[in-house]
């Protein structure tokens, strides 16, 4: 069944969780940021039969820091979840990253291109969905407050037909604002622009670090919490007994993390600084509206603290305010987690 040029999931759907890695498979642990860790659709954007490029975007009014590491920010892989229609053999696909902006979205071109590899998604008789990650060589240098978009290319196709989605969910399905403007892109093969693909809300991308990442989700009771988009742009327009709630999960580096601090603020700070003898990783937040209560973490890393229950109608709505939340991990030595920018509107 397709909808919006997608194609919709179902129980049918056949699922693979298959690790091609690049190098060292990576743990569970291994920290990494998405904004979008469900699934109800496979799209192909607004891609025809020739193919191109679709994106998944991590704007700077939402994520900044990834990977950071004394005010400098690396990325040490991605993953996607991948679908595939019936194929005898392997097909061809990049996993690529591009840098832009939030308006114009992915810059095209070879100017635009941080990284593309080489992937394969393998064969299969049945329809597939597969977990493919790429881990880089090397660490990727990136703008710690840079516009980036990341995942695949979608080949050509030589049926009526396109072979290759990528999963995703629309607003609904993330528990986001049904106002919060899409982050996926495409790119026609040949195309001088990137199109927004209204329809979706994100996709199931993953960039990967070797630093702490601080997630947001948004609690709804008896949806499980969804991370990423619902967190950081949640749905307060809800009320009553369905009104949302929030929740954080920070994973930790590789270090033995005694807890950590969460850090707030009314934005993030044009020049980021750091905490000499403390912290010598950068603070993002803007440091004039620093709100000095802060609460600390000390659950197990990657394991949810749920801060603001469900129903308790606390988010209120249509405020446009942004809130910018970093952490402070401390263990062997005290690092920062990347900052996310949490809208209320």
């Amino acid at each position: 069944m397709r909808r919006f040029g997608s194609v919709m999931l179902t129980r049918n759907t056949l699922v693979a969780l298959s690790l091609l890695a690049l190098g060292t498979a990576l743990s569970a642990q291994t920290p990494s940021y998405a904004l979008c860790r469900a699934s109800s659709f496979a799209t192909a954007g607004g891609l025809s039969l020739a193919g191109g490029e679709l994106l998944s975007a991590f704007p700077p009014e939402i994520v900044r820091g990834l990977g950071g590491a004394r005010c400098a920010c690396t990325l040490t892989g991605m993953r996607c979840v991948v679908q595939a229609r019936p194929s005898a053999s392997p097909t061809p696909i990049d996993f690529v990253l591009r840098r832009g902006d939030s308006v114009a979205g992915p810059a095209t071109g070879a100017a635009g291109l941080l990284l593309a590899i080489p992937q394969q998604v393998p064969a299969s008789a049945v329809e597939m969905a597969w977990l493919i990650t790429a881990q880089f060589a090397t660490p990727l240098e990136i703008g710690c407050s840079e516009f980036l978009a990341a995942g695949i290319t979608i080949p050509a196709a030589s049926a009526a037909v396109l072979s290759i989605y990528l999963q995703g969910a629309v607003n609904a399905g993330l528990l986001s604002h049904p106002a919060s403007p899409s982050q996926v892109w495409d790119i026609p093969a040949g195309a001088s622009a990137a199109r927004r693909h209204a329809p979706m809300a994100a996709l199931r991308v993953e960039l990967l670090t070797d630093s702490s990442v601080l997630d947001f989700g948004a609690v709804s009771g008896g949806i499980p919490t969804q991370f990423g988009l619902g967190g950081v742009l949640p749905d307060t327009t809800r009320s009553g007994a369905a009104s949302l709630g929030l929740a954080l999960s920070i994973t930790a580096r590789a270090q033995t993390a005694i807890g950590a601090v969460v850090l707030v603020s009314r934005g993030f700070d044009p020049s980021p600084f750091t905490v000499p003898g403390i912290v010598d990783d950068c603070i993002l937040l803007d440091r004039a509206t620093m709100i000095p209560d802060t609460f600390a973490l000390t659950r197990p890393s990657g394991v949810p603290l749920e801060f603001i229950a469900s129903a308790t109608n606390l988010l209120p709505a249509g405020l446009g305010l942004q809130f910018s939340f970093q952490a402070i991990v401390f263990g062997a030595r005290y690092t920062a987690t990347n900052a996310l920018g949490v809208t209320l509107r």
